[in-house]
């Protein structure tokens, strides 16, 4: 396997922005919600479970601020096609840059699902 390595990237023409880099997901995981456990991360220290369908992302590397896109999907097995939601809140804790609350379920009651997936774009601190 190869490794790229660089300092700087660049559009070919030299002056346009890449985007290539502000388009990667800074953090990403993939949480079991009802056993209480991370599956697999990226930048993630730790995920916090505070009640039924309430959770906490903490990031390892801070987002620059807390004005990045965060974003939240569920798997339940038991819905078609996978209808529930998992969003961020607008709670005190997403007004960090480097830790986000989410809640999932339906509109109406929340719930913990076993493949919960959070993502986050943005720049890092």
């Amino acid at each position: 396997m190869s490794t790229i390595r660089v300092d700087n990237l660049q559009a070919s023409d030299g002056l346009s922005p890449a985007f290539a880099a502000g388009g990667v997901a800074k953090a990403r995981t993939n949480y079991d919600q009802v056993a209480v456990s991370v599956t697999s991360s990226d930048n993630v220290t730790s995920v916090t479970d505070n009640a039924t369908g309430r959770f906490i992302v903490n990031l390892t590397n801070a987002m620059a601020d807390a004005n990045d896109t965060r974003q939240g999907q569920v798997n339940d097995a038991n819905t078609a096609p996978n209808s529930e939601t998992c969003n961020p809140t607008e709670a005190t804790a997403s007004s960090t840059a480097s830790a986000q609350e989410f809640l999932s379920g339906a509109t109406t009651t929340l719930a913990d699902y076993a493949t919960t997936y959070t993502v986050f774009h943005g720049d890092l601190a």
